[in-house]
């Protein structure tokens, strides 16, 4: 149980290092911590409520074109809003602490503890362990940000993984329907994101894109990362392809080669 309420802070902490730490930047501190606290407020609200994780999934493919289009921006710090909404809802432990069991805890449990305890480290390490490193316009190595961008990056890449880490936790004791129910709240969106991608590669690759992708003549989606794309496009696009994610009006056959016809073109764009 400690290490569950461990994991609960780490998660809650990097939005709020990254955001702080941005803030040097010009970037404002309130989406994040209005993500945050909306998280942690619906699911306490009501707690037995599922509807706000559905909904957070159901923006996921678009989130980062969406912040894109309403901030002029390509950063990918754009995404830590979104995450830290899921963490806010997905912070607070079950009762028994982690749902998971088996062997899978061992290793579910160990990646986030792991990632828990060594991100402010990683962190500190890109401000040189000192706050007087924040603001000076010292680039960490020849292509690096500044000190503070790299440390949230830092907070970036783990508040990611503890996320995942939470939701496959979360997962792991849901009823049937509802992880069914998690799994259709993408469709919608990644289908337009595979569109976008298709679109990018045949019509018009700078469309919703930027470089080096508009340069490299690959399709970046929504994502406005190509690899991520493809990524996304293979594992949840092929994931939806299962026959037994079909709603009830459609023949599983027609939902599962719709699907697998558009993760495949999502991944070859």
């Amino acid at each position: 149980m400690a290490a569950r309420w461990f994991v609960a802070a780490s998660v809650l902490c990097a939005p709020l290092v990254s955001a702080l730490l941005l803030t040097v930047t010009g970037q404002p501190l309130w989406p994040t911590l209005t993500a945050l606290a909306a998280g942690l407020l619906t699911r306490a609200a009501a707690p037995g409520s599922t509807v706000p994780l559905l909904v957070l999934l159901a923006v996921a493919p678009l989130w980062q074109v969406g912040a894109g289009l309403a901030t002029a921006s390509s950063d990918p710090q754009l995404l830590m809003p979104w995450l830290a909404a899921l963490a806010g809802w997905l912070a607070w432990p079950a009762p028994g602490g982690w749902r998971v069991t088996g062997l899978w805890r061992i290793g579910i449990v160990s990646w986030a503890l792991v990632v828990a305890f060594t991100w402010p480290v990683t962190a500190a390490r890109e401000l040189d362990f000192t706050l007087q490193t924040i603001g000076v316009p010292t680039a960490n190595g020849t292509l690096g940000a500044t000190p503070e961008r790299s440390a949230a990056f830092a907070a970036l890449n783990a508040q990611t993984q503890l996320v995942a880490l939470l939701i496959f936790d979360w997962a792991w004791a849901a009823p049937l329907a509802l992880r069914r129910r998690a799994w259709l709240a993408l469709a919608p969106a990644l289908a337009a994101a595979c569109g976008v991608a298709v679109w990018q590669q045949a019509v018009d690759v700078s469309f919703l894109s930027r470089d080096p992708w508009i340069r490299l003549h690959r399709a970046a989606g929504t994502l406005y990362d190509a690899n991520a794309m493809g990524a996304l496009a293979a594992l949840v696009g092929a994931s939806l392809a299962a026959p037994q994610l079909s709603p009830r009006s459609v023949p599983r056959v027609l939902w599962s080669s719709a699907w697998a016809a558009i993760a495949l073109a999502g991944v070859v764009a």
